[in-house]
């Protein structure tokens, strides 16, 4: 991990995760916030990546799921 690549990551993350997970990673973004208010009871909030199941998640489930979505991220 170079500085240029954590910067690049970091861009990328603010880009396309953050505005549902927010730009902590707290689940608590933007569209997340707006999303619930209007679902009407079937909004399924997004996870914290907080949370020690996504934290001890292998690489390789990290990135399948960054990849082709889960649930209901695209």
């Amino acid at each position: 991990a170079t500085e240029a690549n954590m910067a690049r990551g970091k861009q990328r993350f603010e880009i396309y995760c953050g505005a549902c997970h927010g730009i902590t990673g707290d689940g608590n973004g933007l569209v997340a916030g707006r999303a619930a208010e209007l679902a009407q009871g079937y909004w399924t909030p997004p996870t914290s990546l907080h949370d020690a199941k996504i934290r001890q998640q292998p690489v390789g489930r990290i990135f399948h799921t960054i990849t082709n979505g889960k649930g209901k991220m695209g």
